[in-house]
């Protein structure tokens, strides 16, 4: 694994858990 798989690896995993957290923003906004 190269130094720029892991920085793309890293990149979508970031990308991933900030769509999870706005569609549950969207969801459940009475929580935030």
């Amino acid at each position: 694994m190269t130094a720029d798989g892991v920085i793309s690896v890293a990149l979508l995993a970031l990308a991933a858990i900030t769509v999870l957290l706005l569609l549950l923003a969207l969801v459940y906004p009475e929580r935030f």
